[in-house]
């Protein structure tokens, strides 16, 4: 989690929280991006708030910002937006990057994490090409998120296995 600025603390309730709906992970070039925005202080949504994000790479140094998007309403002050991230399409953030999701006040010129007058709070997603560490943790996030089909999908290969063997062993005999 990100916080707008110093002076938010824990006992501050925030105005505004931006949460990705899907994996804070992110082992793939391209993948989709879904955050819910929920105003918590309602004075700080306008028609000109757009949804945006920052790639930071090394020692938080921004790399590179992504489309400012309207925002789709979900319920009274619940929002969302959906990003398309194509990390292979951005230079120096090929190995390792952090990205980070922010409102953008285009009609009183400020991002609302760096506005020291609104407490908001963003989640990160992590980027990183490891394909071993990305299968790792497909294969934890898989077994923790549907444990039964993950035991049916590999008692299944299990019996393949077992059969294909059995059946290579039985054409030898002959």
């Amino acid at each position: 989690m990100v916080s707008a600025n110093a002076l938010a603390t824990d006992e501050q309730k925030p105005d505004v929280i931006f949460a990705v709906i899907n994996n804070h992970e992110q082992y793939v070039n391209k993948f989709v991006a879904t955050v819910q925005v929920n105003f918590l202080s309602p004075k700080f949504k306008n028609d000109d708030v757009y949804m945006s994000y920052h790639i930071y790479v090394g020692n938080k140094e921004v790399l590179f910002e992504g489309k400012r998007k309207p925002l789709s309403h979900i319920a009274d002050n619940l929002y969302y937006s959906d990003f398309e991230i194509d990390m292979s399409s951005i230079k120096g953030a090929e190995k390792n990057a952090v990205i980070v999701f922010d409102l953008v006040d285009q009609k009183n010129a400020y991002w609302f994490l760096q506005n020291p007058n609104i407490v908001a709070v963003s989640d990160e997603i992590h980027y990183n090409e490891d394909k071993v560490k990305g299968f790792f943790y497909f294969l934890k996030t898989g077994i923790k998120s549907n444990l039964p089909i993950f035991i049916v999908n590999l008692v299944c290969f299990l019996a393949t296995i077992f059969f294909l063997i059995r059946k290579k062993i039985n054409s030898y005999k002959r």
